[in-house]
């Protein structure tokens, strides 16, 4: 931004002039001033290249969320278990299995009733099949 010359603001007129200041210039004053303010003595930037580290869920549809976060108890938690697994399947269709709530610290009774309370909701579809896990389609309709 270059403010040199005649200028006017709220205040008045006023008479700037540019000033280039480099980086280890500022270090000096903000020294001298007694501030501490951190200064970036290198600009990252992100390149197609650099794979990204951690697990993240998947975007959730606000409407699904909103809808799951009026539910009662580990509903929601169930959800974005649900949304986590659907989105490394990449499938709306996923077993939900003890270990899979595991992940967010769901008791097996809590997710039952959870997986229960979203169905309830029109959330998810639920396949029971006696003894074994439930297989949950992630219903993106009713939204």
């Amino acid at each position: 931004m270059k403010l040199s010359g005649s200028h006017t603001c709220d205040d008045g007129p006023f008479e700037a002039e540019e000033v280039f200041v480099s980086q280890m210039n500022m270090e000096k004053i903000y020294e001298e001033l007694g501030l501490k303010i951190p200064i970036l003595t290198q600009q990252t930037t992100l390149h197609s290249n650099v794979k990204k580290k951690g697990n993240y869920v998947r975007t959730i549809p606000l409407c699904w969320i909103i809808r799951a976060c009026g539910l009662p108890g580990k509903a929601l938690h169930t959800g974005i278990v649900l949304w986590y697994f659907s989105g490394l399947t990449k499938s709306l269709t996923v077993k939900l299995t003890r270990s899979r709530l595991k992940l967010l610290g769901i008791h097996r009774e809590s997710g039952r009733r959870a997986l229960r309370i979203l169905e309830e909701a029109k959330l998810v579809e639920v396949e029971r099949r006696g003894h074994n896990s439930p297989v949950v389609t992630i219903v993106m309709g009713a939204l």
